[in-house]
């Protein structure tokens, strides 16, 4: 009996173990393992907002691009476009520096075309704009490419050429006259961006169809950074119907280099240009210089101010200049509202200043950034003090979904930090290491759904992040929360809860339904589980008041029988004096 005993007693044991261990492995499957920061800056065990299997990396050897580029040179992706159109279609557009391409793939990145040169037809062009188009020219020796440089698009043999075509050569502008002349080839293919703008008049002005609604076109935009020039053109047939060059009166216009861009639904172009720290050119839709937007400002200490003050021009020459950081990247939302990112600011007196890396500015050049969360979205808040990834994040790329979260990429830790429109800090992703699922650069993000697209230069692929179980909760919350609907996100704040104690915005979600519903005292409690002062203080207040009007009838009513008994005891005592009374009991 007591064999048997033990033996029942040990297969009890392994079954707990293996029990055990399904769990662990369901977890691991489902929730990658991850971090997050406390309201007091600590490090807490967290699950990971988004993670990624092998078979969502997307690169040369992956069976969906292997018939496009077999051969084909992918060796520094620059930037990443998800378009969709009204009907829902996607299209996925990805740009190369080295080899001057642009990639062109399906939702499910499956691969679909290249472009390397763009047409270009002259006659839609005045003399002075095709003077300033540049081209590249490719020296090869030996067979291979050994550099390259970039030249005037319009030389005197252009002009020949062009001239002894046909009117209807002219017109159609022959897609079979490979390397020709009437084709515009990129040199440092930086940036991709691709929206509808108005079509205008010759005054300007846009145009309306029948129906009284704004006629539009829909175009790419490429910047083409080494040639100096933006190239806007057809998003379905490729040719370019305008160039963008560098603006005309300005310091910073020999230094002018555009890698980044997006545009508004007017057709205004907010372009990153390398080595201006102006800030970011706001350029109208026709390609003239209307301002400069969003400058990132350094900040000197009144005695550092007070010393320049006191010092000449030759002196101020020998010190170090003091720049602002420049712009890394920028994403637009549907509302119109501008993202930029950047790395942290170096201030006069050495001090960094990390507030201003990411920002939301409206229409009228105002940072409008809501930074209400238990810390600032600057990334990571405990940072290494040596070595080359040393200091604060670095914040290469930015994108936003529907309803006003955003995900930053950081390439310093080469991960994703997720925040919603208050400020507050949802989830981290990602991560640096050795294995093929680690990001290791990244210069690009895009969101496709509820899924982030991130293109790694390091890896030379495109990497597809799912969210995790637990991030999808959070998703919903914060979601029904965007909806104003704060019965449904208590319900999945309460199942963030409940997958991860520790979380503590979960706390104040489920708190804001209570204090919606009156329930102040159990209110308090949960914002006082998610450390937010200013939601408790508002309950408190809540409840103090509730509780005077509950019972200041009951004590005022107590007070007033006191004072009313007082009375009668003194108006008592004043009788019984007027009117004394003898030992025999007569007056």
């Amino acid at each position: 009996m007591r064999n048997m005993f033990n033996t029942r007693r040990h297969l009890r044991r392994l079954l707990v173990v293996v029990l055990f261990v399904l769990c662990v492995c369901t977890f691991i499957d489902t929730n990658a393992q991850g971090y997050i920061y406390s309201s007091d800056g600590k490090i807490v065990e967290s699950s990971a907002g988004y993670s990624i299997t092998e078979e969502n990396i997307f690169n040369i050897l992956s069976t969906s691009w292997e018939s496009g580029f077999k051969d084909e040179k992918f060796t520094s992706p620059s930037d990443l476009c998800l378009y969709e159109d009204s009907t829902g279609k996607e299209t996925i557009y990805i740009v190369d520096s080295d080899s001057n391409k642009l990639f062109v793939f399906n939702s499910d990145l499956s691969f679909s075309y290249k472009i390397d040169q763009f047409k270009i037809n002259p006659d839609k062009f005045t003399a002075s704009e095709l003077a300033k188009i540049k081209t590249r020219v490719d020296v090869i020796k030996d067979g291979e490419i050994s550099s390259q440089s970039s030249q005037s698009f319009w030389t005197a043999d252009n002009m020949t050429l062009w001239n002894e075509l046909s009117e209807t050569e002219k017109a159609s502008v022959s897609d079979n006259i490979n390397n020709s002349p009437l084709y515009v080839q990129c040199y440092g293919l930086a940036g991709v961006f691709r929206g509808e703008r108005p079509l205008r008049d010759e005054d300007g002005k846009p145009i309306r169809k029948e129906d009284n609604t704004i006629a539009t076109e829909d175009v790419l935009y490429l910047c083409d950074s080494k040639n100096k020039q933006v190239l806007i053109v057809d998003s379905k047939t490729y040719e370019i119907i305008q160039v963008v060059f560098a603006p005309e009166g300005v310091d910073f216009a020999s230094k002018y280099e555009p890698v980044k861009l997006v545009t508004d639904s007017t057709g205004r172009m907010y372009i990153v240009s390398v080595n201006v720290y102006e800030g970011i050119l706001m350029m109208n839709y026709d390609g003239t210089f209307m301002t400069m937007v969003g400058v990132n400002y350094t900040t000197l200490s009144f005695w550092d101010a007070l010393k320049r003050s006191q010092k000449t021009e030759e002196q101020l020459a020998q010190e170090t200049t003091i720049l602002p950081t420049s712009f890394n990247n920028l994403a637009i939302d549907k509302q119109g509202f501008l993202y930029t990112v950047s790395g942290s600011v170096t201030n006069a007196d050495g001090t960094t200043s990390t507030d201003q890396m990411i920002k939301k500015i409206n229409q009228t050049n105002k940072d409008v950034l809501k930074r209400n969360g238990y810390s600032k979205p600057i990334g990571d808040l405990i940072t290494i003090k040596t070595g080359t990834n040393a200091g604060a994040s670095n914040f290469v790329a930015v994108a936003i979904n529907d309803y006003g979260v955003y995900t930053v990429a950081d390439s310093k830790g080469n991960r994703l930090f997720t925040y919603d429109q208050e400020g507050n800090l949802l989830y981290i992703s990602g991560g640096s290491g050795s294995q093929v699922t680690d990001i290791k650069n990244p210069v690009a993000i895009a969101y496709q759904g509820e899924n982030i697209l991130v293109l790694d230069k390091g890896n030379k692929c495109v990497m597809r992040f799912t969210p995790t179980d637990f991030a999808k909760k959070i998703n919903k919350a914060v979601y029904y929360e965007y909806l104003g609907d704060p019965d449904l996100a208590a319900e999945e704040w309460q199942k963030v809860i409940n997958s991860n104690p520790a979380y503590e915005l979960a706390y104040v979600g489920v708190g804001k339904k209570l204090y919606e519903e009156k329930r102040y005292q159990e209110a308090m409690a949960s914002f006082e589980l998610g450390n937010d002062v200013k939601y408790f203080s508002r309950s408190y207040k809540m409840y103090r008041d509730e509780m005077i009007a509950i019972y200041f009838p009951y004590v005022g009513g107590a007070v007033l029988a006191l004072v009313g008994f007082k009375l009668i005891m003194k108006i008592v005592k004043k009788v019984k004096g007027k009117n004394p009374v003898s030992e025999d009991g007569e007056l």
